[in-house]
């Protein structure tokens, strides 16, 4: 990261372990309301360059009426070293083919993950960020994935947060940051200005 991409963030508040990241797949857990969205966010919006990301609110959500190709094809001007083989051996693996011309609204939430892994993968882009992208796939689907990240892991130029309740077996990590539970005031600007927490 350049100093300018880090000029003004606090860079004792990161989690013990998270910052810097290192080449490989780290395991960012928690419980749920621990902040494991927020931190993703964070690394996010510090990136010294486009990252690939799935979770909502780590990138600018595309307009619902684009079709699933055009998705692909926006992220492919988007990162200057997208894998277009890999794409092709991703969209095959995930069956995606018949979805390519389709609107994004009209895809299920399992086809849109699907979609949204494959840009992350392809991109080659320096950081990959994923917030529980095995959540919504079948079996099937999930071992497309582990393989992706044990590409990840093994190639040593990408660096991989994976925000998740566990890593699958035998995926190889470069560590594991466990986040403490933490009330939500404490992530700053999470919360409307006078929220309690209370209720009325």
């Amino acid at each position: 990261m350049t100093q300018a991409a880090t000029e003004g963030l606090p860079q004792a508040d990161w989690p013990a372990g998270l910052w810097p990241l290192r080449p490989g797949v780290l395991l960012l857990t928690g419980e749920e309301g621990s902040g494991k969205t927020h931190w993703l966010r964070q690394l996010a919006a510090h990136a010294p360059q486009p990252v690939a990301a799935l979770g909502t609110g780590l990138v600018d959500e595309p307009a619902p009426e684009l079709s699933a190709w055009a998705l692909l094809q926006a992220q492919a001007q988007r990162h200057t070293r997208w894998d277009a083989d890999l794409c092709a051996e991703l969209v095959d693996a995930w069956q995606l083919g018949p979805h390519l011309q389709k609107s994004l609204y009209m895809l299920s939430t399992g086809t849109r993950r699907k979609l949204g892994l494959v840009a992350a993968f392809a991109s080659r882009a320096d950081w990959v960020l994923l917030d529980q992208p095995y959540a919504a796939l079948d079996l099937p689907s999930q071992r497309v994935l582990t393989a992706c990240l044990q590409a990840l892991a093994r190639d040593g130029h990408q660096a991989c947060v994976l925000a998740d309740h566990l890593a699958p077996e035998g995926l190889p990590l470069v560590g594991q940051v466990t986040l403490a539970p933490r009330h939500p005031s404490a992530w700053p600007g999470c919360l409307p200005d006078g929220f309690t927490g209370r209720g009325r």
